[in-house]
């Protein structure tokens, strides 16, 4: 072979292989993200509109109190026109300048079955109002170690329960932030727990956990108001047996097109596995409503509450009162007339005497 052909010949083979080790990099970090599928039926597609109406919402958001350290919070994920602003007085006890490493949201899978839960850990999520950045890294890391995680696609491509919440982050949060989006598929306990136990390091001060749940399913108004407020007090308990329980008892009591009173009590049974080992924490209700207080059909309903998770403060020196009682308010002026008469008469501070 001529010299200068095989001198070309290795140029052409090295460039072939540079060529395909470009591609295989690029493979390894293709990204897909996840598009947005019920803008337009769930909340406006346009971004003014949806801005329009997220500023409306806050706007008639119950703001009673402000807690310090909200760790979690459960809102509501229906149509933004019935759970909206039970949804928005939710986010608004949360800290918008906050920075959180994560945002952790657990939602659930209305369309598939599946064990354990899926972290879409391929891309980012788009909505009307741009991209939400997914924690890939953390995503991917907890799949690998947790077999309980998955990534199945089903369960995120038409899923509305997490892509509803993120408008609402993406309005209020003044921070920038990242997600790591989680849908569970489970239907049993023990991937509650073992979900539970992955999601542990996680729940601190750093993190933010956002549950996404309504609750009864289509019955009449006063009977959602009913089962409403017994699952909320069961979840208010901070115990994972109370709710189950009111779960149960929802289910027995033959409460006419009950079809559920917790859409999401996977991902709820899981956080309360986590919290009710934390004597600090504090479970509050914010907000509830039922679809019947927006559309005025209470014949056939679906309830959303609100209901925040949060560390109880400490109490300060400063803020600790003593009540002494009669007897006990006399005990100590005489021994401090005792006292002053000794010091008075001899100069010295009597020995106390613990009678």
């Amino acid at each position: 072979m001529i010299p200068g052909y095989k001198y070309l010949l290795v140029l052409i083979l090295f460039f072939l292989t540079m060529s395909c080790n470009s591609q295989e990099n690029k493979k390894d970090v293709i990204s897909v993200d996840r598009k947005p599928v019920v803008a337009g039926s769930f909340y406006p597609d346009n971004p003014d509109d949806l801005k329009s109406m997220l500023e409306l919402l806050f706007a008639k958001a119950e703001k009673v109190k402000t807690y310090d350290q909200v760790l979690a919070i459960i809102a509501p994920h229906a149509g933004y026109v019935y759970s909206g602003k039970v949804a928005a007085s939710v986010y608004t006890q949360i800290d918008p300048y906050k920075e959180y490493e994560n945002i952790f949201i657990l939602a659930s899978s209305h369309r598939t079955i599946f064990k354990g839960a899926s972290i879409y850990n391929i891309g980012d999520y788009i909505t009307p109002l741009g991209k939400v950045k997914v924690n890939r890294k953390l995503a991917t890391e907890l799949i690998e170690k947790h077999d309980v995680f998955v990534f199945n696609p089903d369960a995120h491509s038409t899923e509305h329960s997490l892509e509803v919440q993120l408008p609402f982050l993406q309005y209020f949060m003044k921070k920038d932030f990242q997600i790591v989006p989680i849908v569970t598929g489970t239907q049993t306990l023990n991937d509650c727990e073992r979900i539970a136990e992955a999601l542990l390091p996680y729940f601190n001060e750093k993190n933010l956990f956002i549950i996404s749940s309504d609750f009864s399913h289509y019955p009449t108004y006063d009977n959602a108001v009913k089962v409403d407020k017994k699952t909320c007090n069961a979840i208010c308990s901070n115990s994972a047996t109370k709710l189950i329980d009111a779960i149960n008892e929802n289910g027995s009591a033959n409460i006419d097109n009950l079809a559920t009173s917790l859409c999401a009590w996977p991902a709820v049974l899981s956080l309360l596995i986590i919290t009710e080992t934390m004597p600090d924490i504090q479970v509050i209700p914010v907000d509830y409503q039922n679809s019947g207080d927006e559309i005025g059909d209470k014949s056939r309903v679906v309830g959303y509450n609100a209901i925040v998770f949060t560390k109880k403060k400490s109490q300060n020196m400063s803020e600790i009162t003593f009540e002494l009682s009669d007897k006990e308010k006399e005990k100590l002026l005489g021994i401090a007339r005792s006292t002053i008469e000794t010091y008075l008469a001899t100069g010295k501070i009597p020995e106390s005497s613990s009678r």
